[in-house]
Formats: structure tokens, sequence, C-alpha cells
């Protein structure tokens, strides 16, 4: 179940929405570690999700700039256990469900030519049910410079985790650090004879 609204400027440069959801999985099935570190699957007889997103976006006058915005915050507990499951698990929060992310995106566009600076920020994480096993919250920084023609191939490049930031999706499973790319798009969807 969700629900929310969206609100707009008159010309349509400022969007805003807001959302509320709820919803109910029976049977969730969660990864986790038993005595000797192995995963292994756990189902959960009935686990709730809730929470609230909010996005915005905006629009220069003259189309140059344009900035989008999104945070979400999320609680997804366990409501009823199996037999056998500690009763302790109850209300607590899915192992690597963060509470909170957000996103913020800028970006600048002058003829062919379009630069972007993304930042992502994902709260902290609990890797087991207990409060002292937790992945410590990151922000991470993209930067790109596009170049296109005619809006028929668009070249980009641009460098991932700019500030080379050490973070962890997984429990001792680190990801990437900075990474550059280069990237060659072609756009087939204009008829083939037009110039």
């Amino acid at each position: 179940m969700e629900g929310g609204h969206t609100f707009a400027t008159p010309d349509s440069r400022w969007n805003t929405s807001l959302r509320g959801f709820l919803q109910w999985t029976q049977q969730r099935i969660v990864w986790l570690p038993n005595e000797r570190g192995v995963y292994q699957p756990q189902n959960f007889r009935s686990v709730q999700s809730r929470g609230l997103e909010a996005a915005t976006s905006w629009t220069s006058n003259n189309t140059r700039w344009r900035l989008w915005a999104h945070y979400r915050l999320t609680q997804a507990t366990v409501q009823r256990i199996n037999n056998g499951q500690s009763s302790n698990l109850i209300g607590r929060q899915l192992p690597y469900v963060p509470a909170q992310t957000a996103a913020l995106t800028l970006r600048y566009q002058r003829e062919r030519w379009r630069v972007a600076w993304r930042q992502q920020f994902v709260g902290s994480r609990h890797t087991l049910f207990s409060d002292q096993n937790q992945l410590p919250a990151y922000l991470l920084s993209d930067l790109s410079l596009e170049w296109n023609h005619r809006s028929r191939y668009f070249l980009t490049a641009g460098v991932n985790n700019l500030f080379d930031q050490a973070y962890e999706g997984i429990a001792a499973r680190p990801l990437p650090g900075r990474g550059y790319f280069l990237r060659l798009a072609f756009n087939f969807s204009r008829t083939l004879g037009e110039k």
C-alpha cells in the first residue's frame, strides 16, 4: 500500500513529490551467517516494510542547470517468527537494509556539452539483528563529462567514487574504490535516412 502527492510550480520548473509506503511480506527469506560464519537462509513468517520518500527536481529558466534530489527513510522489521526462532528478533530492523538513503545530482549543459555531479548517501546497516554489528554509513561522489553530436552520438568520460571512499555492501566484502570510465553510445531511434 502506498500513497503520496506531487507538487509542481505552474511552469513545471520545480517539482516535489512525497510518498509513504507500507508493505507486508509473508515468509521472507533473509541470509544470515551461522556459528561458523557461513551464510544460510532463514525464513521469517512476517516482515513489515514502511517508510517515506521525498524527491525534488529543479530546472533553471534557460534549462542549462538541473538538480535532482531524493531521500528515503525505511523501517523493515520482523513482525512474526517461525517456530524455533528467538522472540528477541521481533521489531528488529532487517540486516543490510539501511534506514536512510539519499542522492543528489547537479547537471550543467551548454550546447553539446554536459557535466554532472552525483552524491549518493547510504546510512549505516546492521549486519546481524544485534546492534553491535554495523557497517558504517558512506557517501560516494561521481563526476562525468558528456559530449553529444546531434543527439545521436554520445561520448561520456567520468570518475566513480571520486574521493576513493572505502565502503562495504556486505561485511568483509569491500566494494570498488575510485574507477574511471569512457562510454560511447549511439541513438538509433531517429530515421536512418535523416540528416
